[in-house]
């Protein structure tokens, strides 16, 4: 769901790899943003004006800005060679962009880079904490910190973790979700 409530995100499979799309909830029809090759890290995530959708801009190493409205991505992250940008989120008060970027296939790092008004980068990002495979992620409602998802051990077993981002070497397990335990995410 967008921030204000008016528009909803998703990806579709589709024969050439996927599209992203948006739909009103009261019905109507499919608009479709972006098509190219979708996975499930290029999880859309709105900013907090509910203008524009945060996505892996298919087929790339990055993330982009896709205007909900239609219109061309704008590139948000820059990446090394052999690096790879996944699942952004913006804070709620626009201010910060974090993110998974992975340089293997099960290690990467959580990663968060200073915005500008209209959600430009500001100078480079910051490691926060190295992690494994990070599925999902998402920020606390007062911005303080993340909670996201991580392989624990199987190709299936996750477990949620809070990582508060004034001490990030203290990540804390949510064990009371058990294992098993993906996709967090907090009301607006």
């Amino acid at each position: 769901w967008s921030p204000d409530g008016r528009t909803i995100a998703f990806l579709r499979r589709t024969p050439d790899g996927g599209a992203l799309m948006t739909i009103s909830p009261l019905g109507g029809g499919e608009r479709k943003l972006a098509s190219g090759r979708f996975t499930f890290s290029s999880r859309p995530s709105w900013t907090p004006d509910s203008r524009w959708i945060v996505s892996h801009v298919a087929g790339g190493t990055r993330l982009g800005l896709i205007p909900a409205t239609g219109g061309e991505p704008r590139q948000l992250t820059r990446p090394s060679a052999g690096q790879f940008d996944f699942i952004g989120t913006v804070s709620a008060d626009g201010r910060t962009l974090a993110f998974l970027r992975l340089s293997s296939a099960i290690r990467g790092q959580l990663m968060t880079v200073a915005l500008s008004e209209g959600y430009q980068a500001q100078g480079e990002p910051r490691l926060v904490v190295g992690v494994r495979f990070v599925h999902a992620l998402c920020w606390m409602p007062d911005g303080s910190g993340l909670v996201y998802s991580a392989q624990l051990g199987g190709q299936n077993d996750f477990g949620l973790f809070l990582l508060d981002l004034a001490s990030p070497n203290d990540q804390r397990r949510l064990a009371a979700f058990g294992d098993h335990a993906r996709d967090p995410a907090f009301a607006r």
